[in-house]
């Protein structure tokens, strides 16, 4: 299958009567051609163009050995328009398309456009639309589907666009390159290869042109979707300027009949057994045409020739003034270049300067490893500069120190990366004695394959660092044995207190008959109430410990905040009672669901509602939840004494309480809001403060949203509830 890309008035003629459709374009075309104006006149560009060998009928030679068929006739028609002066060289189709990738042709004339070309190469408008095709000879089983073709031989012409399309299926591993279309439809006449697979309309061509040399080959059944071939005029990529002129040219001869007229003369329709009238008026028709456009193109030359004075006069204009562009651009970068040698001067200098305050030492070392070069401001290198150049780097440090030092040269050479290595040396300390000092080197590779050494005595630093160390073993093991203890000792308590909590319960709750004074079940109840207060300082101590090793884990189950909140209200409201405080809960209507350890839950509610009550003396305590973003945000606010600035920077801190002053005795640890942070930081969330001496305190505990448990249907009851307890 074959499309002729041409302009939509040619189709819209088809559509007249034969005479008047005739006599319509001509006339049309004339008056055209005489209303436009002069082009604008470009001289003669020489170009070099390429042609195939024998790929008819677009490109082949005549007897004479000039090139010519469809699509060189057009090139040159195309050149002759545009006033290019084209120069054909023929060759074989691979070496012609290196030739114009390598820049030494500038176009050709008829190239298949795909993805593979388009990276090398731009492309004119495409006028040739064909379709690809399998041939097959006639006594061979018909190749229905592509899967057939994985088991054959196939033969396609090297680097034209069916070998580029067939590189790129999966039955390219069969593929056999032919130097020409004719040669691979020989082999396949004479059995060496199953298969060709060939643009459909240049195969015929070739097939009509063969005879009975190419036997019985036809065209099989199958349909190859993806080989849809559009052919266009190609130059080198980024060459805008001659694609420009070639797409002109193009409109141009396809608008004056020249590309109708070369496609019936090279791809002529079948014989119809006769000439009809019409046709014999479309030939008057054409002679017509043809003398009016002979009549408009001199004249249209005529006008070129004066555009061409013009053109030559402004080009004159335009190089003068290039040539005065030109030489204030080399002023410029005359200036630049000075000003380039001062920078450099001034480097130099600076350079010079950081040397002589630089306390290292430096050497510069060959492509062998010589010594070439030495700065040694303090003679910390313990030879002279005159022992040191020339030779090589085993030849003045010992073994041990030789060899690192060599390797790191020799890796900052193959890497090009900067090399830092250290060694020990021993120098002369004392009168007649020796030590051991340590050596940090940083090698640096050079262009010209030597390197440059920094080297700088760090055997004070690394004793320090080892000092270090070793404080820091200490202060572990300390801290390690502390942790020992506090657990070991708040084990070994929690038995007798728990003991001594049951049995004040049992006292105060008088399980085995009346004590008779008053004063038994006071003081019992006082036992109960500070056994309580040292089991939980005990329990807090053990969570810090365990905290402090890592080992709070977290056993998460769903907690529905909202009734935590209001149980632990409930529980605080007595003490509330005592300092005269109204406990507020602005809570949503429904339950506020997350995933978390309840027990700690539980306990970082109950601390921040506890400090916020203990706190504050005929106030207020707000308690609100928030889940109508992503997090939920549990908010204890008080109008009690506040903190300072200074007291909420060390809040936090395991054993710190803000106002030791204010609480009575026995009622904090300072352990609280350590564990509620710490406990929050597990969750993956958040603890802040905010606060202001005598105006109360605020505190935001916020859980992250991937906590937050969204009830079955995705809908939530946000309306407030708000109740004073």
């Amino acid at each position: 299958m074959i499309v002729l890309h041409r302009f939509h008035t040619r189709s819209s003629r088809l559509r007249m009567p034969a005479r008047n459709r005739a006599g319509a374009a001509a006339l049309g075309l004339a008056a055209a051609l005489s209303l436009l104006p002069a082009p604008p006149v470009r001289a003669e560009v020489a170009i070099r163009v390429g042609s195939e060998l024998d790929y008819p009928p677009f490109a082949l030679v005549a007897p004479d050995g000039r090139p010519e068929g469809f699509s060189v006739e057009l090139f040159r028609a195309v050149a002759a328009v545009m006033n290019l002066d084209v120069s054909f060289r023929v060759g074989p189709w691979a070496e012609i398309l290196t030739d114009l990738r390598e820049g030494r042709l500038d176009a050709l004339p008829f190239v298949g456009i795909c993805p593979e070309r388009a990276e090398y190469l731009d492309f004119s408008v495409p006028f040739i639309t064909s379709h690809g095709a399998v041939f097959v000879r006639a006594e061979a089983a018909d190749v229905a589907t592509e899967t057939d073709l994985g088991a054959l031989q196939i033969a396609v012409m090297r680097d034209d666009i069916a070998h580029e399309y067939a590189r790129r299926q999966a039955w390219a591993h069969g593929l056999v390159a032919a130097p020409s279309l004719e040669e691979a439809f020989r082999r396949l006449a004479a059995g060496e290869v199953d298969a060709v697979v060939a643009p459909r309309l240049q195969g015929m061509l070739v097939l009509e042109q063969l005879g009975r040399q190419a036997g019985d080959i036809v065209p099989a059944s199958l349909s190859l979707d993806g080989f849809a071939l559009r052919y266009a005029f190609a130059v080198r990529k980024g060459n805008d300027a001659l694609l420009a002129r070639l797409n002109g040219g193009l409109a141009i001869v396809m608008a004056d009949g020249t590309f109708a007229a070369l496609y019936e003369r090279w791809l002529p329709s079948p014989a119809n057994g006769g000439i009809p009238p019409e046709t014999v008026l479309k030939i008057v028709a054409a002679g017509l045409l043809a003398f009016l456009l002979i009549a408009s193109l001199m004249y249209w030359r005529q006008r070129r020739l004066a555009a061409v004075a013009t053109a030559r006069g402004t080009e004159l204009e335009t190089q003068t003034d290039q040539l005065r562009r030109l030489a204030a651009r080399l002023e410029e970068e005359h200036q630049e270049t000075e000003r380039e040698r001062t920078r450099a001067e001034e480097a130099s200098a600076e350079a010079q300067a950081l040397l002589q305050v630089i306390p290292d030492l430096m050497f510069r070392h060959d492509a062998e490893g010589r010594f070439v070069d030495c700065y040694d401001p303090g003679g910390a290198a313990f030879v002279s500069r005159e022992q040191l150049l020339g030779r090589r780097i085993e030849e003045v440090l010992p073994a041990p120190a030789a060899a690192v030092s060599a390797a790191a040269l020799r890796r900052a050479r193959v890497t090009g990366a900067v090399q830092t290595v250290e060694y020990a040396l021993p120098v002369p300390a004392g009168r007649d004695g020796t030590a051991e000092r340590t050596y940090e080197a940083k090698v640096a590779p050079m262009p010209d394959g030597g390197a440059l050494s920094i080297v700088r005595d760090v055997s004070e630093a690394r004793a320090r660092e080892a000092r270090l160390v070793r404080a820091a073993q200490v202060v572990a093991a300390a801290s390690a044995a502390k942790t020992r203890f506090l657990a070991t000792m708040s084990h070994e308590l929690r038995t007798p207190l728990n003991a001594i909590i049951g049995f004040s319960e049992i006292l105060t709750e008088e399980l085995f008959g009346p004590l008779g004074s008053e004063r038994y079940r006071g003081y019992a109840r006082d036992i109960h109430n500070s056994g309580r207060s040292l089991l939980t300082l005990i329990n807090d101590v053990l969570d810090i410990t365990k905290i402090e090793a890592g080992k709070l884990t977290l056993k998460e189950e769903p907690v529905d905040l909202k009734a935590l909140v209001e149980h632990k209200a409930c529980m605080l409201r007595a003490m509330a009672t005592v300092n005269g405080t109204v406990i507020r809960l602005d809570l949503p209507a429904g339950p506020v669901a997350i995933l978390a350890d309840d027990v700690q839950v539980q306990r970082m509610a109950l601390n921040l509602l506890a400090n916020a009550v203990k706190f504050t003396q005929n106030g207020t305590v707000t308690v609100s939840l928030d889940d109508r973003t992503d997090a939920v945000r549990l908010t204890v606010a008080d109008t009690g004494v506040g903190m300072s600035r200074d007291q909420l920077a060390h809040l936090g801190e395991p054993f710190y309480q803000a106002h030791s002053d204010v609480a009575k005795p026995g009622n904090g640890t300072g352990l609280g809001v350590a564990l509620v942070k710490e406990m929050i930081a597990l969750h993956g969330g958040e603890l802040h403060f905010e606060s202001e001496p005598g105006r109360g305190t605020t505190v935001h505990l916020i859980f992250p949203p991937e906590r937050r448990i969204v009830p079955p249907g995705g809908q939530e009851q946000h309306t407030p509830k708000s109740v004073a307890m």
